[in-house]
């Protein structure tokens, strides 16, 4: 896990779950980044948490992403041979 920005990280209670990713990375999104439009996010799961993550947050009253932010969801190389074929060509970081 390569890197942490002050006020994005969390614990996880019972297992991992949405919300408590969906906090990080807004956190991480909302702490300056001026002039940046762009975010690779690399997350074990990525393929299933990136699925509904702009609408949790467009639902969610204390969660927001910066306006025009492109979220390019990414899963690491050991996790990715465990997935779906599927997940492969689009989550690869072989083809990001």
């Amino acid at each position: 896990h390569g890197c942490f920005v002050p006020h994005s990280i969390v614990n996880f209670q019972k297992g991992e779950r949405h919300i408590n990713i969906d906090y990080s990375i807004c956190n991480a999104l909302n702490y300056c980044l001026a002039g940046i439009d762009s975010s690779l996010i690399i997350y074990d799961v990525g393929c299933q948490w990136s699925i509904n993550f702009l609408q949790r947050v467009a639902h969610s009253k204390g969660l927001s992403v910066p306006e025009n932010m492109c979220i390019i969801p990414a899963v690491r190389k050991f996790h990715l041979s465990t997935h779906k074929l599927a997940c492969f060509a689009r989550y690869s970081l072989n083809f990001i």
